[in-house]
C-alpha cells in the first residue's frame, strides 16, 4: 500500500498513510483495528480510472474482508475475532447509504451490539481520514438510532416473533424447505415492520398464501400477494 495513489479527490493520502490515519482514530480494541489495518488492502486489486481520470474501487469491501480472512487464519487468530474483523470490513462502506431506523436494525441483526458498535467506530474513523469528515454526521445519527433501539426494547432478533416451526405445523406444513421458507420470509416481514407481530394474523397471513398439493399432501408457501396464491 506504500505510495499508492488512490487517484481520487476524496483522499489526500495515498493508501498506507489513509491505513495509519484509520489506525490513529479507531478505538483501542484489537478487532477494530484489524479492520482498519485490512479495510482497504483489496483496492491494490480492484483499482479502476473512470472516464474523469478518478481512481475507483468497486467490490473492494468484499476483497479487503476476503483477504484478511485468509490471513488471520495463517496467523491463528482464532475463528471469533476472524469472524468479527470479515463482517466489520465487509460492512465498512455501509456508511455511504443514509442510515435509518430499519437499516441499523439489519446491522444488530446480523452483528449484534458489540460488532455494530465497532462498525460505527471503524467508519467514522475511515471517514475522517478523508476529505469529507463532514460525511461522520451519518454515522453519528445511526449511533442515536442503535442507542434509541435497545432502549425501547424494541423488536431485534428473529427469536421475538410470535411464530415457531409448531405453529405451521399444526396447520398442515411438514418438517423440511417449505416450512422453513415460510418462516425466513414471514419473520423478515414481521421485523420489518410490514406484518404485525401477532400470532394470529401471522398465520392468517401464511394460511393466505399457502398453497395445498393434494396429490402429494404437503402445503407449500407462495411468497407474493395473496392474488397470486389464490391463482
Amino acid at each position: 500500500m506504500v505510495g499508492f495513489d488512490q487517484k481520487t479527490i476524496h483522499h489526500q493520502y495515498d493508501l498506507f498513510d489513509h491505513t495509519l490515519s484509520v489506525l490513529s482514530h479507531t478505538d483501542k480494541d484489537l478487532v477494530i483495528r484489524l479492520a482498519a489495518l485490512y479495510h482497504d488492502i483489496g483496492k491494490l486489486w480492484t483499482m479502476t480510472i473512470g472516464q474523469d481520470g478518478q481512481g475507483h474501487f468497486y467490490g473492494h469491501d468484499k476483497v479487503s474482508a476476503e483477504i484478511a480472512s485468509k490471513q488471520l487464519r495463517d496467523l491463528r487468530f482464532d475463528k471469533k475475532t476472524i469472524e468479527s474483523v470479515e463482517n466489520l470490513i465487509a460492512k465498512h462502506m455501509n456508511s455511504a447509504n443514509t442510515y435509518t431506523i430499519k437499516s441499523v436494525k439489519r446491522l444488530l441483526r446480523k452483528l449484534g451490539e458489540t460488532d455494530t458498535r465497532r462498525l460505527f467506530n471503524l467508519q467514522i474513523a475511515d471517514i475522517k481520514s478523508t476529505n469529507n469528515p463532514h460525511f461522520v454526521e451519518n454515522v453519528e445519527n445511526a449511533k442515536n438510532y442503535l442507542d434509541q433501539i435497545l432502549a425501547e426494547d424494541d423488536l431485534i432478533y428473529e427469536n421475538q416473533v410470535n411464530i415457531n416451526g409448531r405453529d405451521l405445523i399444526e396447520i398442515g406444513y411438514k418438517q423440511g424447505r417449505d416450512l422453513g421458507q415460510a418462516l425466513s420470509i414471514v419473520k423478515s416481514l414481521v421485523l420489518e415492520g410490514n406484518l404485525e407481530n401477532d400470532k394470529q394474523k401471522i398465520l392468517e397471513y401464511i394460511k393466505e398464501r399457502s398453497l395445498k398439493d393434494e396429490k402429494n399432501n404437503y402445503i407449500r408457501f407462495l411468497p407474493g400477494t395473496k392474488r397470486q396464491a389464490e391463482r
